[in-house]
């Protein structure tokens, strides 16, 4: 009887274990294209600045979007810019108030994220909680007050639901000087706001320091495929999730050999970098904005399939105006062959950028 048992738990184990090893792949330093290491290069085909007399002044843009058809959103302030795609101002959506579809300030509320989808424009805003929704022409449609304390994360929109992150930090580390382990959930609800669910937790690890400010020792930076994939990142050491959101489960977890790079900031506590600044899905491959720099500061990128398996990686030559240390995501977006990218020139003023990228680089 004692055999049977150990036979039974010892085939568990074994099964256990093959699982685990299936969903994790461990990628080599260097990718199956023989080319790594080649520097793509951009040409720029379109700058979109300030336009005085539409009353559209880039003081701190954000949140850069691009539809299907090429047409461009940019948040600035309280409100979100439309242009086409040639560039052409369209409209701007959002009024100042407190009423319905409106913001009353973007200091204290403001937008803290936005989706497009074939038919509307998304609004997530915060002080107060509110889902704001517009059709593609900025008319105003109609909007939900949610109650959501501490104030979430927005981070996708998939069939009418909307993805949120809830930090859960103990109460015992608002108080304390040093390292201390809290939960981010992964919940979504429906877009009435009347149904939640929690759907997956990550454990992170952060710093407090004297001065009683909290540091995160990875960033949580993801990015949806086909409204049914969640790809995320949220270790300062190279690893990449592969979240189904039909069956709300991890289904792969891949990783690859990469030299950390050493933080230029002396003072701080962290040694090195966080290994992944972004991703972005292109098409069907994962880009990853990786934390290595060329001598000329050009971002080395990783692409992998959708698998997991690393396949390419390159340089991406931007511009000296592009000044982003770490790229979050609305700060560049990739359709097709082109980069979109928002900047800042010595003067000090912004600009939507559209480049495109060296033909035949891309494999």
């Amino acid at each position: 009887m004692k055999i049977k048992r150990f036979l039974l738990i010892l085939t568990l184990f074994l099964f256990a274990f093959s699982l685990s090893a299936q969903d994790v792949i461990e990628n080599p330093e260097n990718p199956l294209n023989k080319k790594t290491g080649r520097i793509i290069q951009l040409k720029e085909v379109m700058r979109i600045r300030d336009i005085p007399e539409k009353d559209v002044i880039f003081k701190r843009p954000k949140y850069l979007v691009v539809d299907g058809e090429g047409d461009i959103y940019v948040c600035e302030g309280l409100h979100i810019y439309k242009f086409d795609s040639n560039g052409k101002f369209v409209f701007r959506m959002i009024k100042k108030g407190q009423g319905p579809g409106e913001i009353w300030s973007d200091v204290v509320s403001g937008i803290s994220n936005y989706f497009v989808t074939n038919d509307e424009v998304v609004v997530c805003t915060a002080y107060p909680y509110k889902i704001m929704r517009f059709n593609l022409k900025g008319d105003f449609k109609n909007e939900i007050r949610i109650k959501v304390e501490p104030p979430p994360r927005f981070i996708g929109l998939a069939d009418n639901e909307v993805y949120i992150l809830e930090e859960e930090v103990p109460a015992e580390a608002r108080r304390k000087i040093g390292y201390f382990d809290y939960q981010v959930n992964l919940s979504k609800f429906s877009l009435n706001f009347q149904e939640k669910k929690e759907i997956y937790s990550i454990q992170m690890r952060g710093y407090s320091d004297p001065e009683q400010r909290r540091f995160s020792q990875g960033r949580i930076e993801g990015t949806l495929k086909n409204n049914k994939t969640l790809f995320f990142t949220h270790t300062p050491e190279y690893q990449i999730i592969k979240f189904n959101l039909e069956e709300n489960e991890v289904e792969k977890i891949f990783k690859r050999k990469y030299k950390r790079v050493e933080n230029p900031r002396k003072k701080s506590d962290l040694k090195y970098l966080q290994d992944i600044d972004a991703l972005i899905v292109v098409k069907d491959k994962i880009w990853v904005f990786t934390s290595t720099q060329d001598e000329r500061g050009n971002r080395l990128i990783d692409v992998f399939d959708m698998d997991g398996k690393y396949i390419d990686k390159f340089y991406l030559e931007f511009p000296e105006s592009f000044i982003y240390r770490h790229l979050p995501i609305g700060i560049i977006v990739i359709k097709g062959n082109f980069v979109f990218t928002i900047e800042r020139d010595d003067e000090g003023y912004f600009s939507i950028v559209k480049y495109q990228m060296e033909s035949g680089s891309i494999e």
